[in-house]
Parts: structure tokens; C-alpha cells; sequence
């Protein structure tokens, strides 16, 4: 009984571990999170919920990205209200030779 026990234990502390994981660090998760709890936060129209990430967020009050990527592109936040950004694509980017993904300047 005892080691039924113990194995359910380990099991569960794997599983709970598994999903923590997976909310807090995959972009699903911190995407949900920001979406939820900060009213400023959106999602590309480009993008998806699943596949964007904030490369840097706002250093002030309020978590909503200043630049983001997904596979395809990279998303420079021009505004809040109403939300818009700028695009660019990760295919273009190699053709420059300073791109820098956190720096609007370098994106022509």
C-alpha cells in the first residue's frame, strides 16, 4: 500500500511539474497569463496565441509587449489604442546585415 502510495505521489509531483512548466514557460502559457491579467496585452492578428512570444516587455507599469516574434515574424508595438504593430518578416530580416529584432531602427 504503502509503495502504491508513493508511486502516486511521484507521479502526480511529474505531472504537476510537467504543467507548470508548460503554462509558465511555453508561449501558450504566458500568453493566457498576460491576456488575463493585463488589460493592454494582445496578440498579433498575424500571430497566434500559441506561437507568439514577447521578446521585451514594457519596463514601466503595465506587462504588454514592446517586441515580439513568432516562427514567421518579428512585431514592434506602435500602439495601445487602438492595438496596433508593426510587421516584419523573419525571412527579410536575414537579408540585413545589422538586423536587430529589438531595434525598430535596424528593420529597413
Amino acid at each position: 500500500m504503502k509503495r502504491l502510495l508513493r508511486t502516486a505521489l511521484r507521479t502526480l509531483g511529474i505531472l504537476v511539474f510537467l504543467f507548470l512548466g508548460l503554462i509558465l514557460f511555453a508561449p501558450l502559457g504566458t500568453n493566457l497569463w498576460f491576456l488575463l491579467t493585463e488589460e493592454s496585452y494582445f496578440i498579433p492578428e498575424e500571430s497566434s496565441v500559441f506561437t507568439f512570444r514577447p521578446l521585451q516587455l514594457n519596463p514601466g507599469p503595465g506587462d504588454y509587449w514592446i517586441y515580439g516574434e513568432d516562427s514567421r515574424r518579428y512585431y514592434h508595438l506602435i500602439s495601445l489604442s487602438p492595438p496596433s504593430c508593426r510587421v516584419f518578416s523573419r525571412k527579410e530580416s536575414k537579408a540585413l546585415e545589422d538586423f536587430n529584432p529589438l531595434d525598430i531602427a535596424t528593420w529597413e
